[in-house]
């Protein structure tokens, strides 16, 4: 079955369906990537995996999120707000809301969550 098809058949289940871009650059650097959209280095993060083969960058995210001594902390928009919540429930909670279907052709780090 063709990839398309298959996020079809999802659609009404799943808020969020994988999504996936494969190039071969032989010169790419992620720190370049990095450095261009966020110079001073306040939001972003380069996930590798996969023995290294694939590599995750994330810019400017929706949300920061800060688990520290059993409390949440979510910062969105330079605005935090301290959530009354043990932090793996919380966390378990984001992750369902994010979830995407396994799908066998897709990289194995898909969601909609990082």
């Amino acid at each position: 079955m063709k990839i398309k098809s298959q996020l079809k058949q999802y659609r009404h289940s799943y808020s969020y369906l994988p999504v996936s871009y494969t190039l071969s650059i032989h010169d790419f650097n992620a720190f370049k990537l990095i450095e261009h959209f966020d110079p001073q280095h306040k939001n972003s993060m380069l996930l590798t995996h996969q023995n290294g083969r694939m590599q995750t960058v994330v810019v400017n995210p929706k949300a920061i999120i800060t688990a520290r001594n059993g409390h949440v902390e979510v910062t969105k928009h330079h605005q935090r707000q301290l959530i009354d919540e043990s932090p793996v429930t919380y966390l378990k909670q984001l992750v369902d809301q994010y979830r995407v279907p396994r799908i066998a052709q897709m990289p194995a780090f898909t969601t909609g969550l990082i």
